[in-house]
């Protein structure tokens, strides 16, 4: 125990602190014990010594002190903790006993007698400094062999680190030479050349060999002794040891150096220290430059040229730079002074160096890290509770580069320690086992005890890190909502603007330590992604941390949405159902409505504007704008509504409300914890008039610290949203074969109108734009929506996801700023392509938005409507085209849909017997989510009666899985920021909706999901043998008025407790009981992989932009295939599964994952090489002249057996099916089964088989629409032709052979709905299993 004592110009005793530097409660209540002579006899005899060897009779804090110290031993540390008690009553003796909650107590001889005396006693921290014991031990016992290449401990000789351990972990091991540096370089230089030769080298002009030998050897040996003296002056700094200053000295003497050249060193200890984030010196500012002073109470200590040893492994080595944080948390460093550490290229890899987080090559900053690595382990060995701060790299090159940032120090500890893991237990097997039976072998390898995280990321040392995330959140958001346009000024030079930046950057670095995993290494965050990534990686498959953290936050924030929108729309629901039956009740239904009634709105619907007309009504407001608000309870017509009306009219103005009142809002501001409505949070602050202003969200949408909008929006009782009409607004009003209708066709699939006046797409002040606010254009034209169900689910919809996504958005845009800043301070490092896939990914997955701008032609075209001229915009049209091409090619094709489905249910059933073989042989986790066959058996049971079963008979909103895959958002067709047509209340005409005319398509691809879904679920088994599924419940609820809603609930299982917190020592232990946000993430993502994405959050860069689109049309699988295939082996937190850890908390432990083309051809190689010539030279590993050891059998990771097995098992099923098809067909047969059944044959083994991959990847810059435009104009202008030649009398010209009209068929292939038709005729006609309906058709 260390303390500190302070005392007068007397020497007397003025104050005792603690280790942490804080007062001691303690002590002071030992004096007052002493004062009031009620220490026992007994106690002052155990003391006598230490008393009366005093000169003088030692005062009452001096014996207070000796009891201090004596009371805080080495042996109550261990019996009580590193805590120092706190007393609060004395009687007699202290005695030490611990409370009902493990608390010190001092109780009297009476007490100890009785019942002892419970205090609540707050317990003042303190802390030990390991490393007092175990350094000095280290220094006696660990010994230099006299050659230097390693170490005694006693009379057992150990291996040195870097002279022995390291070279040995080299995969090319080089001869022993006798030659010098020099000699070396000479031979190459001076080759043939005579012996007298001269030359012009880099060491000199006219040089023969010899002199440049002994240059070059000088200059070598100055360098090293250049950084011997940079080690020894550190070392001499804070050891203060006379040896070491002598043998300073001599190597400057030896070298010619001379001391004027080393005091940049002496001058900058606190600058050099400062690098390391110790607290030993404290940084002031003296006219604008930093100075260093030592710290008067510092909390760390600091030791340098630190002994390290391990008799199990037989090795050791001397670490440069050691800083005991106290209570077993370290840092390391090792310093490097060279100017030629920096070199990066190398084709050699360390023995095993091909790691499931990065190749690490013998590079030597490679090596320094290797070298720090293995020192980490022979600490945690010695110490076996110890945790790093941080290991790093200290590079100071010279004076200049103090205050540098390094941004390639870190060590990825996850890769190193996989390599020294592999290394021992591979080659060096007997030190490898004698580790393993050390008690805590287990947490040596276990990379989240490296780097951890540590309290000074806390803004405050009492906050729980959930909630100063939380706050930092909301800070980033203010910081980056202050400057809209900071990129701009960034390029401008505006100091401003740099200050800002450097305020994100820190919240940034302070965010990610709270954010990232556990074992989340930063050095694996400084490389670029690929640009497979860049425009085929969706953020749902990333492996990049910097996507991994953004997407976590992203999808945790819209199922949060989700859910609450899901709970919002089952109460809204159940008050729009008894208007809808009241309505349908009240007689003189239109033929529309009754039909609506019987089809349950497949044909016809209900009249919507008749329905919500009694809620409206038209005022006067701010003067001359006339608005369409709801009613109110304070309207006189409120009152002639009915129950149900009222009950509707009530909710649906809290709805909107909630948004604006801060009493009707269910957010409560951490900040103030309070109330506040999305419109009135405080987003940022900004200068007005000098002044610093806090800005809410709708003062932003109002222009408030920018440019004031004229239209200055406020909030009123019964405000009614403003959203685009829908065309049965439009019919309502106008009819449907109007000119307004035209308009509206024109505007909506030609123009970015709607999107700029409602969604307000191109609104940069507000970032998440406020939407559907008056506004007085819309007012004036009265063009809005007065379709309530319309209005309200998507109002409440996007001010929903608006609200969790704000802080995505920012955190989103904040990285971005990171990554550019981090880019500009070290040029080695780039991240062009991911900057620019934030940004992409920030508008297409965030804001919802797609490219709305793309110049085809120098001037504009302009659309000319009753409403003005619109702009033409390209990206629209082509995206409407891209529509009716679809359209034409899936639409009613039972056909196509029927083979795609027996080609997914193929696939799916192999993934299937794939896990069920791979589970077999090597074990499942039990909450693993990848599904046996049985499961996905039972998953397409469970999908039918869903579907089917359900759908039909009107129960699908009470099936469980249904309602499963609505809360987590695993259905194909989720919307995000819209809600479905379909899927309202009083939709209408559902028949002809979009969804409906896919059917053939969408409800295989819906079996599919729920069946997988389904699968995965059960195959998630919980301790007590139930699966997740078993535990999920649906409830049905009654509201007042008996309207009945179903949701789910847990079953109140407690599957473990996990610590959401990462911060070291500040636990925050929660139950896991149902889905936890990792595990909806990882079953989206299986479905993902499998059958590629579909899902809003799985859409990948280039779907941002409209061409991407088009090549991805029909092709959205392609992107998960590259990835599946080639992807380079790395973790990816989106896959994983929770296990238990060492304290028997569930931590989530993600997937390594690696496509299977690598793994294949690497597992291939090895076999090819017979397993000759082991070594890590990649160039030697493509030419099969090396094998890899990481792709040895016993070495692969499940994932990658996992890879091996489906090539195996995708074989089997295509053997199978070629058995069938020759089985079934002649070669020469032209049968439409046929051509189906070999459609779906080769898409099967397509994955696997590579010139079909290579083929879909090399026309992907054909988009569908182009060739079919191309045909629609070619065949229209023949139809038309031969119509014409046609009236003439020209038949011959004008019809083909079959007796149609030229184009007629290509024609009838490209319009939707004939095109259903014209394929069903031609099936009918190839098939030779069609006969009677080749009879018919005749």
């Amino acid at each position: 125990m260390s303390c500190l004592i302070k005392r007068n110009d007397n020497n007397e005793i003025t104050e005792v602190l603690t280790g942490n530097g804080e007062h001691s409660n303690l002590y002071p209540q030992l004096v007052e014990i002493i004062m009031n002579n009620s220490i026992a006899p007994d106690t002052i005899e155990m003391y006598a010594d230490a008393l009366l060897s005093r000169d003088t009779l030692p005062t009452d804090k001096e014996i207070g002190l000796i009891l201090y110290a004596n009371t805080l031993t080495k042996e109550f540390k261990e019996w009580y903790g590193p805590e120092e008690p706190y007393i609060t009553y004395i009687k007699n003796i202290p005695y030490y006993v611990k409370d009902n909650q493990a608390r010190p107590v001092i109780v009297s001889h009476d007490a100890l007698l009785n019942e002892p005396v419970q205090y609540e006693a707050p317990i003042q921290e303190s802390y030990a400094y390991y490393s007092d014991e175990f350094v000095p031990a280290n220094r006696a016992a660990v010994k230099s062999t006299e050659d230097k290449k390693g170490y005694t401990v006693g009379s057992t000789v150990l291996d040195s680190v870097t002279g022995v351990v390291i070279p040995g972990m080299k995969s090319r091991q080089f001869e022993a030479s006798d030659l010098t540096l020099g000699e070396k370089k000479a031979n190459k230089l001076y080759d043939t050349l005579p012996s007298d030769a001269v030359l012009s080298t880099n060491m000199g002009e006219n040089m023969t060999k010899q002199e440049y030998i002994d240059a070059t050897n000088t200059s070598y040996e100055k360098g090293i002794a250049k950084g011997t003296i940079f080690h020894k002056i550190i070392h001499y700094y804070f050891s203060k040891d006379a040896t070491t200053a002598v043998e300073i000295n001599e190597l400057m003497a030896t070298h010619g150096f001379t001391p004027g050249e080393f005091e940049w060193i002496f001058e900058n200890i606190g600058g050099i220290i400062n690098k390391t984030g110790s607290d030993y010196f404290q940084r002031t500012f003296v006219d604008g430059k930093p100075v260093y002073r030592p710290n008067e109470n510092p909390l760390d200590k600091i030791y340098t040229e630190v002994p390290l040893y391990s008799a199990e492994l037989e090795m050791a080595g001397t670490a440069d730079l050691l800083i005991d944080h106290q209570d077993d948390l370290y840092s390391l460093f090792d310093e490097k002074t060279g100017s030629s550490f920096n070199r990066l290229f190398e084709f050699d890899m360390f023995k095993y160096g091909s790691t499931s987080v990065e190749d690490i090559f013998d590079t030597p900053r490679n090596r320094a890290k290797l070298q720090l690595m293995l020192y980490a382990i022979m600490l945690k060995i010695q110490r076996p509770n110890a945790r790093f701060k941080t290991i790093e790299l200290l590079h100071i090159k010279n004076r200049y580069s103090i205050y540098d940032t390094d941004f390639r120090r870190n060590i990825n500890y996850g890769a190193y320690l996989e390599m020294i893991q592999k290394y021992l237990k591979n080659e060096k097997p007997a030190q490898y086992a004698k580790l393993m039976e050390l008690p805590h072998a287990a947490s040596i390898f276990n990379s989240s005890t490296y780097g951890v995280v540590t309290k000074d990321v806390l803004d405050k040392p009492d906050i729980m890190p959930s909630v100063d995330l939380k706050l930092k959140g909301l800070k980033l958001q203010q910081l980056i909502m202050q400057r809209r346009n900071i990129e701009q000024d960034l390029g401008k030079g505006d100091p401003e603007a740099g200050k800002l930046l450097r305020e994100i950057e820190a919240l940034m670095k302070e965010i990610i330590e709270l954010r990232k995993a556990p074992g989340m290494d930063l050095a694996a965050w400084d490389g670029d992604i690929s640009w497979m990534d860049r425009w085929l990686g969706s953020p749902s498959s990333s492996t990049n941390p910097y996507v991994q953290l953004y997407y976590k936050q992203l999808s945790e924030a819209k199922d949060t949405a989700e859910s609450k929108i899901q709970e919002w729309k089952r109460e809204y629901d159940a008050k729009l159902k008894p208007l809808v039956r009241d309505h349908y009740t009240s007689g003189g239904l239109s033929i529309s409505e009754a039909l609506g009634k019987m089809t349950r709105g497949y044909l016809g619907g209900i009249n919507k504007q008749k329905l919500f007309a009694p809620l409206y009504k038209k005022e006067l407001r701010e003067g001359e704008m006339v608005v369409t608000r709801l009613l109110t309870d304070n309207d006189a017509e409120y009152k002639s509504l009915t129950d149900n009306q009222k009950r509707f009219l009530d909710f649906t103005n809290n709805s909107i409300a909630q948004f604006f009142v801060n009493s009707k809002s269910s957010y409560i501001d951490p900040r103030t914890n309070k109330q506040v409505a999305l419109a009135n949070k405080t987003v940022t602050t900004r200068t007005i008039k000098g002044e610093e202003v806090e800005l809410s969200n709708l003062d932003l949408y109002n222009g408030k610290g920018n440019i004031l909008k004229t239209d200055q929006f406020k909030y009123y009782e019964g405000f009614l949203p403003k959203l685009y009409p829908t065309s049965d607004d439009i019919a309502a009003k106008h009819g449907s074969y109007g000119k307004q209708m035209l308009d509206f066709i024109k505007m909506k699939y030609t123009t970015n109108f709607y999107e700029s006046m409602y969604d307000g797409w191109f609104s940069t002040d507000e970032a998440m734009p406020m939407k559907y606010l008056d506004n007085k254009e819309i007012l004036d034209n009265n063009n809005f929506s007065t379709d309530l169900d319309h209005v309200m689910n998507n109002f409440v919809r996007q001010y929903t996801y608006k609200q969790e996504l704000d802080e995505v958005y920012a955190y989103g845009v904040a990285s971005k700023l990171y990554l550019q800043a981090k880019a500009v301070a070290d040029e080695n490092i780039n991240y062009t392509k991911l900057v620019d896939w934030f940004e992409d990914s920030i508008n297409l997955h965030v804001l919802g938005y797609k490219q709305s701008e793309l110049t085809m032609r120098k001037r504009e075209w302009k659309i000319n409507t009753s409403k003005g001229f619109k702009t033409f915009n390209w990206p629209k049209f082509l995206r409407s085209v891209k529509a009716f091409f679809g359209a034409s090619t899936m639409w009613l094709k039972p056909i196509s849909g029927t083979a795609n489905f027996v080609f997914a249910s193929l696939y799916t059933l192999k993934e299937g017997v794939r896990n069920s073989i791979t589970n077999k042989m090597y074990g499942t986790d039990k909450d693993n989510t990848d599904f046996g066959v049985l499961d996905i058996a039972k998953g397409f049971g469970a999908a039918f009666k869903m579907l089917i079963g359900d759908a039909i008979g009107g129960n699908l909103k009470k099936n469980k899985i249904y309602l499963l895959m609505e809360k987590y958002r695993y259905f194909n067709d989720s919307y995000d920021w819209y809600t479905s047509p379909n899927k309202l209340v009083t939709a209408k005409n559902k028949l002809f909706d979009a969804k409906s005319l896919y059917f053939f398509h969408s409800f295989p691809e819906e079996i599919i999901s729920t069946a997988v879904f389904y699968a995965q679920m059960s195959s998630m088994k919980t301790a007590d043998g139930k699966s997740m599924l078993d535990h999920y419940e649906v409830k049905e609820t009654k509201d007042e008025f008996g309207e009945i809603s179903y949701g789910l609930v847990w079953d109140g299982y407690v599957r473990g407790q996990r610590n959401t917190s990462n911060v070291d020592g500040v636990p925050q232990l929660r139950d896991v009981t149902e889905l936890e946000a990792e595990e909806s993430i990882a079953i989206k993502n299986l479905y993902e992989r499998i059958h590629g994405g579909y899902k809003s959050d799985e859409r990948v860069a280039a779907e941002y932009y409209v061409f991407g689109e088009l090549m991805l049309q029909f092709k959205k699988y392609l992107p998960s295939v590259i990835k599946n295939g080639f992807a380079s082996k790395g973790i990816r937190q989106q896959q994983g599964a929770f296990k238990a850890n060492e304290k028997g908390e569930l931590q989530w432990s993600p997937s390594v994952i690696e496509g299977r083309f690598t793994t294949l051809f690497h597992v291939m190689m090895n076999v090819a090489s017979l397993g000759k010539n082991s070594g890590g030279n990649k160039l030697m590993q493509a030419v099969r002249l090396q094998s890899n050891d990481n792709y040895n059998w016993n070495e692969l990771s499940r994932e990658q057996k996992d890879n091996v097995w489906d090539a195996v098992v995708t074989m089997f099923f295509f053997g199978l099916m070629m058995f069938g098809y020759t089985s079934m067909w002649d070669r020469d047969d032209e049968d439409a089964n046929k051509k189906i059944y070999g459609r779906i044959m080769n898409d099967f083994a397509g994955q696997w088989y590579l010139p079909e991959l290579a083929k879909n990847v090399i026309n992907i810059h054909k988009p569908i629409i182009a060739d079919k435009s191309i045909k629609l104009i070619k065949s229209g202008s023949e139809f038309t032709t031969s119509i014409l030649l046609d009236a003439a009398g020209l038949d011959a010209q004008a019809l083909t052979k079959q007796g149609n009209y030229r184009g007629q068929k290509e024609l009838e292939r490209l319009i939707p709905f004939m095109a259903s038709w014209h394929d069903a005729i031609k099936y009918a006609k190839e098939s030779k299993d069609s006969d009677l309906l080749n009879l018919r058709l005749k």
